[in-house]
């Protein structure tokens, strides 16, 4: 048994912080405090907010196209047909309502 070797290491020791009293801590928020108070809220402004919008406008419209004539008919049925499955849903509702109320 005296072949036996100790395999654990031994812990690191946490490292202690320099702790600063209250006093430091009040002197270090003042001192940010007057530095923030100073500048001027860091947000984009209505001309930098207009530009964006107007680049992002101008990337949809080139990258928009045209319909041919095959896919502006599937879209005017499409529409066609949900426009009329809503005013038939709407006739069947006043229809119940007028003959049953």
């Amino acid at each position: 048994m005296d072949n036996l070797q100790d395999n654990t290491q031994p812990q690191a020791q946490p490292q202690q912080q320099p702790v600063q009293t209250q006093q430091n801590q009040q002197q270090a928020s003042q001192q940010n405090a007057q530095q923030h108070s100073n500048q001027k809220p860091q947000g984009p402004t209505w001309k930098t907010k207009l530009k964006e919008f107007g680049k992002e406008c101008w990337r949809v419209l080139r990258v928009t196209k045209k319909p041919d004539k095959f896919e502006f008919r599937t879209f005017v049925k499409v529409a066609g047909i949900g426009i009329l499955l809503i005013g038939f849903i709407g006739f069947l509702i006043h229809l119940v309502k007028e003959l049953f109320l």
